[in-house]
């Protein structure tokens, strides 16, 4: 009596999962878009800033925006700051990471990946912004507004500091270094001062 009351059991455990099984199978996509849909970015002012700034030149990919927001910082840590042991003038708080298609601010990422490959709509104004941080933006717009996003991705490869934040990564696998201050300012100010 004992062994037919436990395969029942077996048999209704059994069954049980198959349901369960069904029901999560059912309700995995709608539980993953819902999750992905509610998370939540915080994006600095001083960042929110930059972005429109650079929308109110043009409509752009997500990836071509990511990587103007990345030269924009470059650029300001290094023409902003004397060396790289005090590197105080950031153009943002938010860091980059070093992933597959080059460096990325993970919020702007989920802000704006909804676009996937499609452009994101220009802007109607242009937020006021310091004149020396403007000039900064204009001298990175003139340099590489003119590329794609797939161009700009390529030119990043080529430079040591995302390179440097993959190190040990092959090229296609996922990676979330962060991309060191200090790497870009000793990077880009070799840059100013072969210009020089």
């Amino acid at each position: 009596m004992n062994t037919k009351k436990g395969i029942q059991i077996l048999k209704n455990y059994g069954f049980f999962v198959k349901i369960l099984s069904f029901c999560i199978f059912l309700l995995y996509p709608y539980v993953k878009n819902n999750y992905q849909r509610k998370r939540v970015t915080t994006l600095s002012p001083e960042l929110q800033n930059v972005i429109n700034w650079f929308l109110s030149k043009d409509s752009m990919s997500p990836k071509k925006l990511q990587k103007l927001l990345y030269y924009a910082y470059s650029w300001t840590l290094t023409l902003e700051n004397e060396d790289s042991e005090e590197l105080e003038n950031r153009l943002f708080e938010e860091d980059f990471e070093a992933w597959v298609h080059g460096p990325v601010i993970p919020d702007v990422y989920f802000e704006y990946r909804n676009y996937g490959y499609q452009n994101i709509p220009k802007k109607d104004f242009s937020p006021d912004l310091p004149e020396e941080i403007e000039d900064i933006l204009e001298q990175v717009w003139e340099e590489y507004g003119e590329f794609t996003g797939n161009e700009l991705e390529t030119i990043t490869h080529k430079e040591d500091p995302w390179r440097n934040a993959r190190k040990g990564y092959n090229p296609i696998e996922r990676c979330n270094e962060k991309i060191s201050d200090i790497d870009i300012f000793n990077y880009y100010i070799q840059q100013v001062e072969y210009i020089d």
